[in-house]
């Protein structure tokens, strides 16, 4: 073999470690990235269960509040209700009275008018205008 050759075959060898040894650089590189991927997954995942939980309480939460307005504004209802109906037994004791008086009016506006019939015979008895068929 021929000094030459040896050199050629020499620098396509040192060549070839060249290569291997970037690819060599390349994997070690791509296995740090895997790495750094799996670190990367873990932390979203246990991000995404954080959030998970945050919106979950947070739902628990809103609902618990929800079911106390409703209750609190369900016994309100049921109070105004019952002061409503109460209200409306009032109003009807009140027209009840209302009527009775009106009643109570009109018989004394009777009694009034027959006292006064019975003055005006007795001023007419007293006076001489009476008419004895009266």
């Amino acid at each position: 073999m021929t000094q030459q050759s040896i050199e050629d075959r020499l620098a396509v060898i040192e060549r070839k470690i060249a290569e291997l040894e970037a690819e060599r650089a390349h994997l070690r590189s791509l296995a740090t990235l895997q790495v750094k991927q799996t670190e990367l997954r873990a932390m979203f995942d246990a991000y995404q269960e954080y959030i998970a939980d945050q919106i979950q309480a947070f739902k628990e939460d809103v609902t618990m509040r929800l079911d106390a307005t409703d209750d609190h504004n369900e016994a309100r209802f049921h109070e105004l209700q019952e002061d409503v109906q109460s209200l409306q037994g009032d109003v009807k004791n009140l027209q009840a009275g209302q009527q009775e008086l009106h009643a109570g009016v009109q018989s004394l506006q009777t009694d009034v008018r027959s006292l006064q019939a019975g003055m005006d015979q007795i001023l007419a008895i007293l006076t001489g205008h009476a008419h004895l068929n009266d």
